[in-house]
């Protein structure tokens, strides 16, 4: 048995998604029985799947390593015209720190999540965040439209897709 072997195949999302947030372009992770080539791999999997799900890439990574995410991107739109104040946005961005209050198993928690914001960007319709994973955790696309002021209208509550996730360089083995 070869190092790293695992027997056991596995199958994980190395960031998942929070509810009502929309995947494009995601990640899944695949701990295998045995060897397969990337190319037999994709062909396999994409014959099980329905028609509207397509796999655009595989690539093998050490089974000694798992998948770390370093950067995702969210686009958010509403249905109706919003103000996006870009000065409040030039503001946060300017600052260093931007304090998150997150509670979890009845424990709470205060965050400087500044460093994980990368870009606020607005586009068409929205917004586009570009945030990094950083050793303190991830804002929340949620999280920078309540620092906005953005998204507390019921009758127009954004769409939120997360249309990117990129993966951490790898140290060699």
């Amino acid at each position: 048995m070869s190092e790293g072997f695992n027997p056991r195949p596995k199958m994980s999302f190395p960031l998942a998604l929070a509810l009502g947030i929309e995947g494009r372009e995601e990640i899944v992770e695949l701990g295998l029985a045995g060897w397969l080539s990337p190319k037999a791999l994709m062909e396999s999997l994409q014959g099980q799947l329905p028609q509207e799900l397509e796999i655009t890439q595989v690539e093998p990574i050490s089974p000694r390593n798992d998948s770390r995410i370093g950067q995702v991107v969210y686009h958010i739109s509403w249905n109706a015209p919003i103000i996006i104040n870009q000065g409040q946005i030039e503001q946060i961005l300017a600052s260093q720190e931007l304090w998150v209050y997150r509670e979890k198993k009845g424990k709470k928690k205060t965050l400087n999540l500044r460093p994980s914001i990368s870009s606020i960007t607005p586009v068409d319709k929205g917004l586009e965040l570009r945030l990094q994973v950083t050793p303190e955790g991830m804002l929340r696309p949620e999280e920078v439209l309540h620092v906005l002021g953005l998204g507390r209208d019921p009758n127009n509550t954004p769409k939120i897709v997360r249309s990117e996730v990129h993966l951490s360089p790898q140290e060699a083995d």
